[in-house]
């Protein structure tokens, strides 16, 4: 996990509607984490596989289940994310139950309010 090593998440809000639930979350990076030593020394970016487990980490705590990745439908980077100079980033994240194992999740990172990564997919429970 990455939660409270790679990131920490300093406010979070979630909203239930008839079809839909949404979470608002501020994840804080941790720029001196081991990981950007290798991606890239001096040059640090946020690796996707990064992103993508932040998602899956939001997801499973909003739905409360332990989640592995079913299909990546959309995954697009939009900007590279250096954690020296944008240090917070604006996570949205939306789910739907699909049945009791699968739920399809939108989210999207932003930077101020400037996109950076986008994914929908579906991930079903781990057990």
């Amino acid at each position: 996990m990455l939660k409270d090593s790679f990131y920490t998440i300093s406010e979070i809000t979630s909203e239930i509607t008839s079809e839909t639930t949404s979470l608002t979350a501020t994840l804080q990076l941790r720029e001196d984490h081991p990981l950007y030593q290798g991606h890239f020394p001096d040059q640090p970016v946020v690796p996707g596989v990064c992103m993508l487990q932040m998602v899956k980490e939001l997801a499973a705590m909003a739905i409360q289940k332990m989640l592995v990745l079913q299909t990546a439908d959309t995954m697009k980077f939009l900007q590279q994310i250096d954690p020296r100079i944008t240090p917070v980033l604006q996570a949205e994240l939306s789910y739907r139950i699909l049945n009791d194992e699968t739920f399809r999740v939108s989210a999207i990172f932003l930077k101020d309010i400037t996109p950076c990564f986008k994914f929908n997919g579906v991930f079903r429970s781990a057990g």
